[in-house]
This record gives C-alpha cells, structure tokens and sequence, in this order.
C-alpha cells in the first residue's frame, strides 16, 4: 500500500505543547514568576516542530487548521458546559503567538462554527488512502485514514504513520499512580469515549463506566451494530430507556468528529455549519440480543 501525499496538521495542540515550553518559571523575590521566553524562540520551536512531523510522514504537501472561538458542540451540550474545565485553566502566555506564526508563516487555517479536528475528520474521510493526520489528540483516532502523532516529553512516543480502520480497535491502559485510560482507533474508541466520557472535553459518560470497563465491553464486537447496542444496554442499564438514550446521544455527538458539513472557504477562514449530527447507526433495540443475554 503507497503512502498518502496530503498531511492534514492540527495546530491546536501546538499551541499548548509549544506556548507551554517557550516560557520558564523564574524566581522574583521570594516567588517564582513565568518568564515568557523571546517571540524569536516561539518562532524557532513552530519551525523545527514543523518540519519534524513533515519530515516523518514524507508527504508532498501539508495544510495546518486552527479551532477559531466558535463551536456547535457549545449549543449540543446541556448537562454539562462543553469544555467546561477547560475555560477556567489559564492558556500558555504564548498560545497565541503559536498561532499567529501558523497563520503568518504557514498559511495556517482557521476553522470557525466546528473544530480543527472536524475538519480534519471532513477531509481525511473524503480521501483516506491518501491523507495524513498529524495530532497528538487522542479525538482525531476515530477517523478511517492515515494517522501520525509526534513525540512529546518522556512519557508520550511518537506514534509512526499508521492505518485506522473503520471499525479500529479497544483497549486500556494503566496510569503508574492507578486508573486507566482507553487505547484504540476507531468507532470502537469512538464507542468506548460514549461510555467513559472524557474529562477534557467535560462530558462524564455513562454512569459508573470507566475505561476499563467500557473496553472490556467492547472489546470482541464485530460491527457497529453491535457497538451501539452494547453502548445503547449499558446506558439503558444505567439510567432506564429515556434518560439513557438522552445522555447516549448528547454524548455521541460532542465525541463525533463531522463526516457530513457545508464547508464554505474565505481566505485563509473556514466555515463550517453541520449537515447532520450523529444519529444512532440502526433502530433502537427492543429487547436483549446475542441469544438473549444482554449486552450490560
């Protein structure tokens, strides 16, 4: 199978590794104080980062998208504020000096109404044997195409040039100081995120499910089918058949990254206003399944 030429680049995850290592903690008095460090050295970390991921995926051309302040996932959210956590953490003093030098130097596009990884996922999805995803964003895996991720710090590998397929696969992993967090691609990461939810984005998935059980449920599925109503069971279980399903799709489309959208392009701006948002792939079970066990 021949590489992909196209490399689609998230810059969102630029601006925080590399806004949050251009800065130092320095003491002043009788406290430590960040120093920001010059917007030459922010200029040089964008450029070497840059030609690093464009170097180990070998493409031909690349384009890097930026996540502009509005968002559809804002209005979907009602149980708990999309991002929620995110909005009162302080950014990198130079979160925007990285983009701006994207935007300046690299063409960077901005993407307004969605996410970059949205877009990302809209273009990867139009042609996969030949696109390359570039993010650390465990989001972005659940996308059929090319996927890269680069090294960052001591604890997160670079992750070479690989294929996700449709269905992808799950696991878990076990944190040094205990817990677990989900491992995969795929709808079956997809699927698993709905029952785990996801601290970062501040959604908080079905109830008493955490990673390690949700990829234990979903593990040895074999379609999407069965994927849903596996997900669609242990939420019913959990909270009865109008809440669960409720919370089920709320859930399903803050963690579904587009597939069908108007794509409307000004300049280095990109619009985006969603066809459709994820919808349950086949009817609503009616009874146990799988020689009348149930999937929760």
């Amino acid at each position: 199978m021949s590489r992909p030429s196209r490399l689609l680049f998230d810059g969102d995850v630029l601006r925080y590794e590399i806004g949050a290592v251009c800065q130092s903690m320095e003491p002043m008095f009788d406290t430590m104080v960040v120093k920001p460090h010059s917007e030459a050295r922010v200029r040089e970390a964008v450029d070497a980062m840059v030609e690093r991921v464009v170097h180990a995926t070998d493409v031909e051309s690349f384009e890097i998208f930026l996540s502009g302040s509005t968002n559809f996932r804002y209005d979907v959210a009602v149980t708990n504020p999309y991002k929620g956590q995110r909005l009162k953490s302080a950014k990198p003093y130079h979160w925007s000096t990285v983009g701006q030098i994207l935007r300046e130097d690299y063409g960077a596009h901005t993407v307004h109404g969605a996410e970059a990884d949205d877009v990302l996922s809209i273009f990867g999805r139009q042609d996969p044997d030949n696109t390359v995803c570039a993010s650390r964003d465990k989001d972005i895996r659940i996308v059929p195409c090319w996927h890269y991720a680069w090294k960052c710090g001591d604890k997160q590998p670079e992750i070479p040039v690989h294929r996700v397929t449709e269905l992808g696969q799950i696991g878990f992993a076990q944190y040094p100081s205990g817990g677990y967090k989900l491992v995969g691609n795929g709808l079956k990461f997809f699927y698993a995120q709905i029952l785990a939810g996801d601290d970062i984005d501040n959604y908080k998935g079905c109830p008493r499910i955490g990673p390690k059980a949700a990829a234990d449920l979903l593990c040895n599925c074999n379609s999407e089918h069965e994927l849903w109503e596996a997900t669609y069971w242990a939420y019913h279980r959990k909270l009865g058949p109008e809440e669960g399903l409720r919370l089920l799709i709320e859930n399903a489309q803050l963690a579904w990254l587009l597939d069908d959208a108007e794509v409307t392009h000004d300049a280095n701006d990109i619009y985006i206003s969603p066809k459709r948002l994820w919808q349950p792939p086949s009817p609503i079970p009616t009874g146990f399944s799988n020689g009348g066990l149930p999937w929760a």
